[in-house]
């Protein structure tokens, strides 16, 4: 389990960046939401994820931003209903 801030994983999302629910280290560069066994640039392991996909998994624990559990829980609600508007079909 990868533990990012809410910021942290908007970001993410933002670039279109991934993680390796290995090592925990974001993608150097762009894949896509639903990405799924691509390889780590540092670990060599194929367990990258788009961060998207990573967090539909459950690889990724949202953590609050410093200030407490309502932000965190905030935070997941904000990403669940941009994850709803990745993949909705229009």
């Amino acid at each position: 389990m990868v533990k990012l801030t809410q910021q942290e994983v908007q970001g993410m999302m933002n670039f279109s960046e991934g993680i390796c629910i290995e090592c925990g280290e974001p993608t150097c560069g762009p894949v896509e939401p639903d990405a799924e066994g691509y390889e780590c640039g540092c670990c060599g392991e194929n367990e990258v994820c788009g961060i998207d996909q990573a967090i539909l998994l459950g690889y990724v624990d949202i953590t609050g931003d410093g200030d407490g559990t309502e932000a965190a829980a905030e935070a997941a609600k904000g990403l669940l209903n941009n994850l709803d508007k990745h993949w909705r079909k229009p």
